[in-house]
């Protein structure tokens, strides 16, 4: 039997505290990485997502190009590597030697992140390409969480036709 061997990483988010999400970091062995990223502001975030243009705003549209999208804000923003093994997380403990599973990790890593900020989790990976993983998850500050995995696709292909094989052998 051949070994799975992946790659895990995240996105750039922001962080409400650096010092507490390398802890974070370290507890799952993953490695912490940082980046300035641009962002929308979030007054203009809000504005093109309602469709609502302050008036204040409005002056400024007229005497530039007519139509706002948004300015844009330089953030320090914070993410993950996985770990050694290729998967998003380790094998970790909380304080009193308790296994955390991947779903506590996720309900950690939503207390670090800002308001309005989301973070993505990928990993990918193949086992001598016997078969192919891919998941992803995106969590955001309230711990609400969206997630797509690459077998899904059989499911969704089964009304374009009546033959579908796997992609393994």
């Amino acid at each position: 039997m051949a070994d799975w061997y992946g790659h895990a990483r995240t996105n750039y988010f922001k962080v409400k505290d650096i010092e507490k999400f390398k802890e974070f970091c370290d507890t799952f062995y993953v490695e912490m990485i940082e980046q300035e990223q641009v962002v929308l502001k979030q007054e203009c975030y809000q504005c093109l997502h309602n469709n609502k243009i302050p008036e204040d705003c409005k002056q400024v549209i007229k005497r530039t190009v007519g139509e706002c999208k948004g300015e844009r804000i330089k953030e320090q923003c914070c993410g993950f590597l996985g770990t050694d093994t290729g998967a998003i997380v380790g094998y970790a403990e909380d304080i009193q030697g308790n296994p955390l599973e991947f779903d506590d990790m996720v309900k950690m890593l939503a207390t670090h992140l800002e308001e309005g900020w989301v973070a993505i989790l990928q990993e990918v990976g193949a086992e001598k390409l016997r078969y192919i993983t891919g998941y992803s998850l995106a969590v955001n500050h309230l711990g609400e969480t969206v997630d797509i995995d690459i077998n899904n696709i059989y499911q969704k292909a089964e009304n374009l036709g009546r033959c579908i094989t796997r992609c393994e052998y």
